[in-house]
């Protein structure tokens, strides 16, 4: 009967590894599929580390998160003083830092990019894209950053931003760059999204017409701030763009554009005023104050129609992703009350914001809202959306305490939480939190090969026990990454 039992023992490790590493897409020498770690309804787990990173004395803010094919991860933050043995070295007074690290946190390389100028990135996002060879870097710049040209050089004033495309090699060297633009307006980069058929589709916010090589425009700017797509192909060349926006402000978000199955382009915003007649097709109307936009577009760019979604205090959207119905679902904050929501505000006379999670049809319209937050509270903050494999909604931010969790809230002011919602009634199923006693916000969050989650995170205290300890002074933050497991 031992022998039995071992083969059963011998099978069911056989069994575990092969589920691991063929279900959850990992490799058989990662630690994270070890067979005794695996589970049968959440395959394998992680392995778990948190690691910090950033200059001491000075706070700074994360703005780019990457998994990359060899399991480690490209973090890119605003950078405001020199840290590690940087490739490339910092120029003050602020530039692009770019990290890599391995599989476990361990740094790799460090590496800054900008100009002696002040390459802010404060309200923008740092993307990355990885290639054959190496990674792209997708963010913005004032000024040339030195370095071979592909595609088009700085072409502004010397102090408007462009975006800045550039290439590094696996070991954080800097191969060339590019530019995109407007000559004489401010060019923020906000998301990416990689289409079918090569390249990438650019989201971002513009104060005039872009110029230079820019490829076809698909229609004009209206006025004021304009929210842009722009679509590349793989050796950076501008194929067209397009503009969505009125004759007030209307800023692109952090993040997307989300392409449907439909191949169509979403991308989201914020707008104060209707965008008729310049883009007629409206669903729904401004309620006031800042409203969350949202607009759609043909695979080529062609405009199809808008969207508002709001209420009469501030609303923003910070994470879109396209739902299986070509619909969209959307996370960000309000301080008012979107809808009528599954869950209600904890504030709704429009003192404090909260987490905001809504989904809406393929045409823009309301479905569902539901909000989290702690009733008394100091602002909590919507960043990430992410759709997992079993079909439910992850939405990621930084609240205080609310609910019962399934992993305790810490103290201090946020900390970061995570909670999974039922896609179709928009119903809390649970949530957990992650930080340690101080103020913690996950600014990014993505889903690991495996089914875990990655943040990108900033915290003025440390905590746990990480593989590059904090090194913060009272009063400043630092940048940290969190790898946790696929369960909650």
């Amino acid at each position: 009967m031992r022998w039995v039992r071992v083969s059963l023992l011998m099978a069911g490790l056989a069994l575990a590894a092969l589920h691991c590493a063929e279900a959850r897409r990992c490799r058989p020498s990662d630690l994270s599929c070890n067979p005794l770690l695996a589970l049968p309804f959440y395959g394998c787990l992680p392995a778990q580390w948190l690691t910090f990173f950033g200059a001491s004395g000075v706070s700074e803010l994360q703005r780019g998160l990457l998994e990359t094919r060899d399991g480690g991860f490209l973090a890119g933050w605003k950078a405001s003083a020199a840290s590690g043995n940087p490739v490339r070295a910092f120029s003050a007074p602020d530039d692009i830092g770019v990290i890599k690290v391995d599989r476990l946190g361990r740094r790799e390389w460090i590496t800054f990019l900008g100009t002696a100028g002040d390459d802010v990135v404060d309200a923008n996002m740092i993307q990355f894209l990885e290639t054959a060879d190496g990674y792209l870097v997708i963010t913005h710049a004032v000024g040339d950053v030195a370095a071979p040209l592909r595609g088009q050089a700085y072409f502004g004033t010397g102090t408007n931003r462009q975006v800045l495309i550039a290439k590094l090699d696996r070991a954080g060297g800097l191969l060339y760059t590019s530019f995109f633009g407007g000559a004489t307006s401010n060019t923020d980069a906000s998301g990416i999204a990689t289409p079918t058929g090569g390249g990438f589709i650019l989201s971002g916010t513009v104060d005039g017409a872009l110029g230079g090589a820019a490829g076809v425009a698909r229609n004009a700017p209206a006025g004021g701030q304009d929210i842009f797509l722009a679509r590349f192909a793989d050796d950076l060349t501008p194929l067209w763009h397009a503009y969505l926006g009125g004759t007030g402000t209307e800023i692109a978000t952090f993040s997307g554009p989300a392409l449907a199955p439909s191949g169509e382009i979403w991308v989201a915003g914020s707008g104060n005023t209707s965008l008729a007649p310049n883009f007629p097709n409206e669903v729904g109307a401004p309620a006031g104050g800042a409203d969350i936009l949202l607009g759609r577009f043909s695979s080529e760019g062609f405009y199809l129609r808008h969207a508002f979604v709001g209420s009469s205090a501030p609303d923003a959207a910070i994470d879109i992703r396209a739902a299986a119905d070509d619909g969209l679902i959307v996370g960000g904050q309000s301080a008012g009350v979107v809808g009528t929501p599954i869950r209600a505000h904890s504030n709704p006379d429009g003192s404090n914001q909260d987490m905001l999670v809504f989904r809406t049809d393929a045409l823009g319209q309301l479905q569902w809202s539901m909000y989290m937050g702690a009733a008394v509270n100091t602002g909590e903050l919507g960043s990430a959306i992410q759709l997992g494999a079993d079909g439910f909604i992850y939405a990621v931010g930084a609240t205080e305490n609310f609910g019962i969790a399934r992993r305790p809230y810490n103290g201090g002011q946020l900390d970061i939480v995570l909670a999974r919602i039922d896609p179709v009634g928009g119903y809390l199923l649970e949530h957990s939190f992650y930080g340690g006693p101080g103020t913690d916000g996950a600014l990014l969050a993505r889903r690991t090969c495996d089914g875990g989650f990655v943040f990108g995170l900033t915290a003025d205290v440390g905590f746990g026990a990480p593989v590059e300890p904090f090194s913060e002074s009272p009063g400043t933050s630092d940048n940290a990454i969190l790898r946790i497991s696929p369960t909650l």
